[in-house]
């Protein structure tokens, strides 16, 4: 769920909190982070996509991301890891998942 960002690029998941500095950070990111912000918005598009779906490709792919996401792992291209070498707080950012999850659940 991409927002336009002027010319400088853009912000994924519209919607979610995030501090104006972090904000124009994230339009001058590095190629590397780039990299860590792709696989935080590409867990964000299948659990916003697949969760709630009864096929069992649909519940793996959802059960995949809710684990990735809710790892305190400090591997290199854990939630975490991206979320720290972003200088995104893992613990909002995961509040922020679960409530636009729920907004979509409700249809909101």
């Amino acid at each position: 769920m991409w927002m336009n960002f002027g010319s400088q690029g853009q912000v994924p998941f519209e919607g979610m909190e995030l501090l104006p500095s972090q904000m124009a950070a994230l339009a001058s990111l590095r190629p590397e982070q780039r990299l860590l912000l792709a696989l935080l918005e590409a867990a964000w598009e299948s659990l916003s996509k697949y969760s709630g779906m009864r096929s069992k490709r649909a519940k793996r792919l959802v059960e995949q991301e809710f684990e990735w996401v809710h790892s305190d792992d400090l591997s290199p291209f854990s939630f975490r890891f991206c979320c720290e070498h972003l200088d995104l707080d893992p613990k909002v950012l995961r509040e922020g998942i679960y409530r636009a999850l729920d907004q979509i659940w409700l249809g909101e």
